[in-house]
């Protein structure tokens, strides 16, 4: 990792822990519905902080899902448990997707590339981090490698999400809680279904 992103990193948990104790409006704000954008206008972050916007939506998103703490940075809990970050983040992409919809002339009026662009803007705009083709290209390389995968028990062979999950936060996510194991699952399953149709129509 670079030195600008170590220190982009280091001001992202930092600001993140101080607006856990100095705004925690900021739950209830996310639970309205309210993007990471919005809120960082709305309460003035970036001035107040003396930070750009990109860090100040980070901080954000840091405040609601808390730092574990690892290689020097101490931890610290979330405004908002996992569990509602995760229902909460299904109710965005919803919105997100109807944004879409509702923004195209009709679902035959854009191509899957521009489709895919379209949400991958609107699921920022909501303060999320979108999957990348590379993250997911990684997700698939990982599930191969007996290193991320169960060693023992009932699950042996079959991936470890829990060790992919952090390592795909380690690796793009500045050491930050982006990706949870369920994500990681939940997209590996979509990824797998999507190779194996790909497989069947070359087949065919």
């Amino acid at each position: 990792m670079e030195v600008n992103q170590i220190a982009a990193m280091h001001r992202n948990i930092s600001l993140g822990k101080r607006l856990v104790s100095e705004h925690p409006e900021i739950a209830d704000m996310y639970r309205r519905g309210h993007t990471y954008t919005e809120i960082v206008r709305t309460l003035g972050l970036s001035e107040n902080y003396g930070v750009n916007d990109s860090i100040a939506e980070r901080a954000v998103g840091s405040a609601l899902r808390g730092y574990s703490g690892r290689k020097g940075y101490g931890g610290y809990s979330g405004l908002i448990s996992r569990n509602e970050l995760e229902e909460l983040l299904i109710n965005h992409k919803k919105r997100c997707g109807e944004k879409v919809r509702d923004e195209r002339k009709g679902v035959h009026s854009l191509t899957k590339d521009e489709i895919r662009e379209a949400t991958y803007k609107g699921m920022k705009s909501l303060g999320h981090t979108p999957w990348n083709r590379e993250e997911e290209t990684f997700i698939i390389y990982l599930s191969l490698i007996s290193e991320y995968q169960h060693l023992s028990g009932a699950h042996k062979g079959s991936p470890d999400y829990h060790k992919i999950a952090d390592r795909l936060n380690n690796t793009y996510h500045y050491r930050t809680n982006i990706r949870t194991p369920l994500a990681v699952l939940r997209k590996a399953k979509r990824l797998s279904k999507l190779f194996t149709a790909s497989s069947q129509c070359r087949k065919g």
